[in-house]
């Protein structure tokens, strides 16, 4: 799975800040899908923001402020005016002393291809950028957390314990008391998917002899 690209180019992060009176924890979760950041990575990712990209758009990063209560508020980032702007947001993530991104997975980020509105003059505002990402997808998935494959087995069995074949094998191996009623039942006012009505069976029309493929009687469905 790919990373989430916001509009500045780098992958949807959060910063998560807990509050507890004055004392303030910060975290940072980014949204890089199954892509591992590595600066020895094999495969790169690239992200080029310019005059094309919709700056008009609510930025997906943010920051969620949760308090003691655990009560949680969300404000995202504000809309950058421009490509310079959003440019200058990328490089201050990027710098040695953010702590939004440990060293490594910053080493694994590179700004390139940067344009300025006045070539050669690197003090004129940033037209246009390309945000390259290095590093690699596991060659297998993640593995199963135990507390997933615990409730997909009680899913897997709630289901099992309510079908005909576990209440003919509870009666084959003498266990008493296991009835299972029709599965409907459990709910109610449920819509059926599908309804059908039989009409009476009358002779095929079409061969009035009884002769050639399909003669004899049919019968017709209704739904």
């Amino acid at each position: 799975m790919a990373p989430t690209t916001d509009v500045t180019g780098l992958p949807v992060y959060n910063k998560s800040v807990i509050a507890f009176g004055d004392f303030n924890m910060a975290t940072y979760t980014w949204q890089n899908g199954s892509f591992v950041l590595s600066g020895t990575g094999d495969t790169t990712l690239t992200t080029t923001v310019d005059s094309r990209t919709d700056l008009s758009q609510v930025p997906l990063s943010g920051e969620t402020v949760r308090d003691a209560y655990n009560n949680q508020v969300f404000t995202p980032h504000a809309k950058y005016a421009s490509v310079d702007a959003a440019y200058r947001a990328v490089a201050a993530l990027l710098d040695p002393s953010d702590t939004a991104l440990p060293a490594a997975q910053k080493a694994a980020i590179s700004l390139t291809d940067v344009k300025h509105a006045v070539a050669g003059d690197e003090g004129s505002p940033v037209v246009a950028y390309t945000v390259a990402l290095k590093g690699d997808y596991p060659a297998q998935g993640f593995p199963l957390r135990l507390g997933d494959l615990q409730r997909s087995a009680i899913r897997v069995l709630t289901t099992a314990l309510q079908s005909s074949a576990f209440e003919e094998l509870a009666g084959l191996n003498g266990v008493k008391g296991v009835k299972v009623g029709p599965y409907t039942s459990q709910f109610e006012n449920v819509e059926p998917a599908v309804t059908a009505t039989l009409t009476r069976v009358s002779k095929d029309s079409g061969h009035p002899h009884g002769s050639g493929p399909g003669s004899g009687t049919k019968g017709h469905l209704r739904s």
